[in-house]
């Protein structure tokens, strides 16, 4: 079988930030080889489809995803992190509000990436009143480089603090409203033989493995 991962601007998965991955359809090799397990790319709303589709088993996505025909379980959460300029007025603080991000220009994802992700986290940031400009990336290293600049700042994944970027500081965003659920899905229909019990190690495992980065 094949494990297909992938994360917003990542160049490489990480077992504990990457937020999208997935189990593709088993390879039956000759009876004495043991199958392979391959990484690839993919993200949400591919990785629903080709599961939907009987393409892969199994997969790991960003929430929230809701599907009649899906099994789904939560396997983690991350936090976010605002990537500020030094001299930013908010670099001195030890943690940034939801409301600090109030008139501030943000650079964050494409919308298209995670649609229904992306439409929570405007709702309730709207909710409180709260108006920032948005401004949409192609990954994390477009988005540090605009606030390396002091153009904003960058909203990432608690995760991405730690890559360094001359002129900027991380401060995590304390709001815990917004965060990125990770959750395996699979169909409904497949529950059932050696591919319900792979999938059920699988979540074991994930669940061993305490992903919350908070």
């Amino acid at each position: 079988m094949a494990l297909d991962c992938a994360s917003f601007g990542r160049s490489q998965p990480n077992p504990r930030s990457a937020l999208l991955s997935g189990l593709s359809p088993v390879i039956h090799p000759p009876a004495n080889e043991p199958s392979a397990i391959v990484l690839e790319t993919a993200n949400t709303l591919e990785l629903v489809e080709r599961v939907l589709r009987g393409k892969l088993h199994a997969a790991l996505g960003v929430g929230p995803l809701s599907d009649p025909d899906l099994w789904l379980h939560r396997v983690g959460r991350e936090g976010f992190s605002a990537c500020l300029p030094r001299n930013h007025r908010l670099a001195q603080k030890v943690g940034v509000t939801a409301h600090d991000l109030d008139g501030e220009m943000v650079f964050w994802m494409p919308r298209s990436l995670q649609p229904r992700f992306y439409g929570r986290v405007m709702k309730y940031i709207g909710s409180l009143g709260v108006r920032p400009i948005f401004r949409e990336v192609k990954g994390e290293a477009h988005a540090l480089e605009f606030a390396a600049r002091g153009f904003g700042l960058a909203l990432l994944p608690r995760s991405a603090a730690h890559i360094s970027h001359a002129g900027t500081v991380f401060k995590p965003l304390t709001d815990r409203y917004l965060g990125i659920e990770t959750v395996l899905f699979m169909r409904r229909d497949q529950r059932y033989g050696d591919l319900k019990g792979l999938v059920d190690d699988l979540f074991s495992q994930l669940l061993a493995l305490n992903i919350e980065i908070n």
